[in-house]
């Protein structure tokens, strides 16, 4: 304590944003050592008879006027299958639930209802295998992100109810110098990994050219015809000026790299449009979630769509799919995530995370991610985000808060508080009735 009306919270490490972990209850120490309700501070006191419950306007409320709700039944709900029932039959008049289910099943309620969507910090997003040499490359990674149609993914297997992100933070935030779409861009997706495979060819063309050189030094002595092309001969081996095949220092015949393969050789595998695959991989995702499963499917065909991709879904049991993340049996994953209110990626990004399945590791990242922890500032983090990919956010979930129509006027619930703005709330009334006869309940 730092006084009467104080409170002094030390942190182990600087965080500029916590401020808004400080969306929990705050009650008197000792209050709810009973099991009932603790003493708090909110515009509305519990009130206990016998098996009723009630919310009752606090006097003592710090935010002024309450507004003309004064009385708020509670009804005790354990299961969220019961919640739905009772708001069925009209013994809730106010119910929080999740739109999208694991079964493929939404939770729509028809009828004389308004349905109000509610931002949260549910992060959608693709697990990455570094020990994968495939996905070492950041711009694979970004090919990746950016083949993903995020705003149709939302609009179908999200039901909706998700904010396409690119970024790791909601809402999103604009990026120097850094164009980011929530659109499906396939040639930008086969420039980057193109772009890769390039350099890669030019890396392979250098080693070899030294090899030539280092070769005809004296280890080997490659022939070359007028045109410059070394001499070969129908199987792609280097030949002399007499048609004999070039032997290395162990007697054995040497054959040009860049020589095609004959029959009965290991060929390149290709695609369906015949390209040659540059980047095959596997999207592990959990089959006993069924809106998941679909979602994965959207997403492989999303990244087949860009030549020299080939993308696997694997669908297999929560079970075999939470094991195989552990030991790291993956090359992507679909993952899903309640990020906390400051969004705090240090799970995901720092070595040891709870999150980093992958094996991430950046020192310069986690730089990154402490300074803008310190100072409040995300704009570095996420440009170095979004140039790095380390993992591939898809969307921000939407959470749903159902309320009968014409109960409430200026209801407008926040992402963690369906009493938010009470003071704003006033009670929509039926012709003919007095406000003494008017009940207001709510589920909590």
């Amino acid at each position: 304590s730092a006084g009467t009306y104080k409170v002094r919270i030390v942190l182990s490490s600087p965080n500029a944003d916590f401020p808004r972990l400080l969306n929990i209850p705050v009650y008197r120490r000792g209050s709810a050592d009973s099991g009932s309700f603790a003493d708090g501070t909110g515009p509305y006191v519990p009130v206990e008879n016998g098996s009723a419950y009630t919310l009752e306007k606090n006097e003592n409320w710090h935010g002024g006027f309450l507004g003309t709700i004064r009385h708020i039944e509670l009804v005790g709900i354990t299961r969220a299958d019961a919640a739905e029932s009772s708001f069925r039959t009209g013994d809730v008049s106010v119910m929080r639930s999740s739109r999208i289910a694991a079964d493929d099943e939404t939770t729509v309620i028809g009828g004389a209802v308004d349905t109000l969507q509610t931002p949260s910090t549910a992060l959608h997003y693709i697990g990455i295998n570094y020990a994968n040499e495939q996905l070492k490359d950041a711009k694979v990674r970004r090919a990746l992100s950016a083949a993903i149609g995020r705003r149709a993914l939302c609009e179908t297997q999200l039901q909706t109810f998700a904010d396409p992100a690119v970024l790791p933070v909601n809402p999103q935030q604009q990026v120097s110098g850094v164009t980011l779409s929530t659109e499906a861009d396939t040639a930008g997706a086969y420039e980057l990994l193109h772009s890769e495979t390039d350099d890669k060819k030019a890396d392979d063309t250098a080693a070899r050219d030294s090899a030539v050189q280092t070769a005809a030094d004296g280890d080997v002595t490659i022939y070359y015809a007028e045109d410059g092309t070394p001499l070969t001969d129908d199987e792609g081996y280097y030949i002399d000026e007499d048609g004999d095949r070039v032997l290395n220092a162990e007697g054995e015949p040497v054959k040009d790299p860049s020589a095609p393969a004959q029959s009965g050789e290991d060929t390149p595998a290709t695609d369906a449009a015949g390209e040659q695959i540059v980047l095959s991989l596997h999207l592990l995702v959990n089959a006993d979630n069924a809106f998941k499963v679909a979602a994965a499917a959207q997403l492989a065909a999303s990244w087949n769509a860009v030549e020299g991709v080939s993308v696997t879904v694997d669908a297999v049991d929560y079970e075999t799919f939470t094991a195989r993340i552990r030991e790291g049996s993956f090359d992507l994953y679909y993952g899903e995530t309640r990020l906390t209110p400051d969004f705090d990626l240090r799970p995901l990004l720092t070595q040891g995370g709870s999150l980093n399945f992958g094996g991430y590791h950046d020192p310069d990242m986690e730089r990154t991610l402490a300074a803008a922890r310190k100072s409040g500032d995300r704009s570095a983090l996420c440009k170095q985000f979004a140039e790095q990919m380390p993992f591939i956010p898809i969307a921000f979930e939407r959470e749903q808060v159902i309320i009968r129509k014409n109960l409430i006027n200026g209801f407008s619930p926040a992402p963690y508080s369906v009493f938010f703005g009470q003071e704003n709330w006033t009670r929509v009334y039926a012709a003919e009735s007095s406000s003494d006869a008017q009940t207001d309940e709510a589920a909590q």
